[in-house]
């Protein structure tokens, strides 16, 4: 009896160790769509909390500056996180149109309102960094006006073509 009752605790202390280590290294896919005003917007999942109950999704909108098709569009963002699977609360910034969107997120207009939701929630994913945006480099040119030469907007004696 005693044999019996030893290996029965060595087969649930076992199972109940698997277990917690499955529900700590299983992955999770977290995802977001919004419907935008113009093909422009663009959204990224930027954190994910976890709390004993729920994934906590933080996404950024942002416009691409330039010209976009004019039409209502859909933003879509995807990732994976090592998380148990979990129902996924969604929090949005950046969103500056005013018609209400029928997705199930809650829209925030500024980042310190997420203080209260995510208090003791536990950070599973934070987003790269962007990459800075290259600034152009310098280009030098000549144009020749009226037979004076001018580089980079300028003859020798200092003088521009608005001049």
């Amino acid at each position: 009896m005693k044999f019996i009752r030893k290996t029965f605790m060595f087969f649930a202390f076992a199972c109940f160790s698997l277990a917690g280590t499955w529900t700590q290294a299983r992955e999770s896919t977290v995802s977001v769509q919004l419907t935008v005003p113009d093909g422009g917007w663009k959204v990224r999942i930027d954190r994910v909390y976890q709390t004993p109950t729920h994934l906590l999704a933080v996404s950024k909108l942002e416009r691409n500056p330039g010209l976009a098709i004019q039409v209502i569009s859909q933003a879509k963002d995807s990732i994976k996180v090592k998380a148990p699977k979990l129902p996924v609360r969604h929090f949005v910034l950046g969103k500056t149109w005013n018609w209400p969107n029928q997705e199930p997120v809650t829209f925030l207009s500024d980042p310190k309102e997420l203080s209260k939701p995510i208090a003791g929630a536990k950070l599973v994913f934070q987003a790269k960094a962007k990459p800075a945006p290259k600034v152009p480099t310098k280009i030098n040119y000549i144009v020749v006006y009226k037979k004076e030469v001018f580089t980079d907007g300028k003859n020798k004696e200092g003088e521009t073509l608005e001049q």
